[in-house]
């Protein structure tokens, strides 16, 4: 117990963030897109050899860990400080830049939100069609709100009518 908690004033003192930041920062990781993952394993690799040169009496796996949270907080820094940047201070070529990086975070935002449902849905796809089939014969069984009662209950999907509405015709061609 005594060791676990040298371990976390090493790791809070390299990092500069205590233990309810570094777990903001790992979630905020994991909802990622890859461009921003790539993005963060380039500044661990620089990082990790900075850390290490700081702090060499401390273990690998401490500064790596260190490393990989000070380059996600890098990378969460230059997220908001592009949200907030305002237009009016910059040059043409500076805004053209900004407004290529706030177009790929939104593509990104949107990539995270989106996909993880998706790929739930598709994995029950044919179970989702076949209750949907039902709804000509049995009313009640074939509705959105049934599948989605049906998927909360046997897979633990938590989708809304609505979602599972829109995904079927996205999968049909309903919806471009």
């Amino acid at each position: 117990m005594e060791e676990q908690n040298r371990q976390i004033d090493r790791i809070e003192l390299m990092t500069q963030s205590n233990m309810k930041d570094q777990t903001f920062y790992l979630r905020y990781h994991s909802r990622m897109s890859i461009r921003l993952r790539t993005d963060v394993m380039q500044k661990h690799n620089k990082l990790m050899h900075k850390v290490r040169s700081r702090y060499p009496d401390y273990s690998k796996e401490e500064v790596s860990y260190a490393a990989m949270i000070l380059a996600i907080k890098a990378v969460y820094a230059e997220k908001e400080q592009i949200v907030k940047l305002n237009f009016s201070d910059l040059s043409l070529d500076e805004i053209r830049n900004v407004t290529v990086k706030k177009i790929e975070l939104h593509i990104d935002k949107v990539f995270v939100r989106d996909r993880p449902k998706q790929e739930e849905l598709f994995g029950v796809l044919g179970e989702i069609k076949l209750l949907r089939s039902y709804r000509e014969t049995q009313s009640k069984v074939g509705s959105y709100e049934a599948i989605s009662q049906y998927l909360k209950k046997e897979h633990d999907i938590s989708a809304d009518a609505s979602t599972i509405w829109r995904f079927l015709r996205k999968i049909e061609g309903g919806e471009s």
